[in-house]
């Protein structure tokens, strides 16, 4: 696991009490994010990303959450504390 760098970076948005996340990442066949996901103290959730899709999803806001992607070229990232903008 790595943190994650300007290519991989995502932005997160408050959104009702989720956390609406967007990203520039390609989102091709060969390349692309395959999911994202926020862990919390004692509890995750993850979201499937798809080739080809968009460059959003929709987590909850999770106490304490860390912010995961996972690129199919580059593995797994850590992204900073995630702070929504509101």
């Amino acid at each position: 696991m790595q943190a994650a760098d300007d290519v991989h970076a995502v932005r997160v948005e408050d959104a009702e009490g989720d956390w609406y996340l967007t990203f520039d990442h390609p989102m091709e066949k060969a390349h692309s994010l395959g999911f994202a996901a926020v862990v919390g103290y004692d509890s995750l959730a993850v979201e499937k990303l798809y080739p080809e899709q968009g460059g959003e999803a929709r987590l909850p806001h999770l106490p304490g959450g860390t912010l995961y992607t996972w690129c199919t070229e580059h593995g797994l990232m850590r992204h900073p504390a995630a702070h929504p903008r509101r």
